[in-house]
């Protein structure tokens, strides 16, 4: 992906999807990023979605908001940060270290969505 080989990644992807542990991992949220910088946004939002879980994959479920977002869906968006930022709320001293940057960007767009 980071090499912007996006077809090969969805090419790849599609021969692992089915695969159980593929569900929940980061390869699976590449394989959606993939699919949106091909077009195919549909499917892309549809693979994002499964990121969504609370209490992890913060700067993944970050990622959806801005989807959701630039694809008119501000509502959800909207809701999806209110969750981010109560969860937020609730990290243990070591998490909140480990994902403050990100939990900064969560809460300043939090902030600007709702205005």
């Amino acid at each position: 992906f980071s090499s912007e080989k996006y077809a090969e990644v969805v090419a790849v992807a599609k021969k692992i999807e089915a695969h159980k542990e593929f569900e929940k991992s980061r390869g699976n949220f590449l394989y959606g990023q993939a699919l949106f910088k091909l077009g195919e946004t549909d499917k892309a939002e549809e693979i994002l979605r499964k990121i969504d879980r609370r209490y992890s994959n913060y700067e993944e479920r970050l990622v959806l908001v801005k989807f959701l977002e630039d694809h008119g869906k501000r509502a959800d968006a909207v809701e999806l940060l209110d969750n981010l930022v109560e969860e937020g709320n609730n990290l243990t001293k070591p998490n909140q270290k480990k994902f403050g940057k990100t939990f900064l960007e969560i809460r300043r767009l939090h902030k600007e969505l709702q205005s």
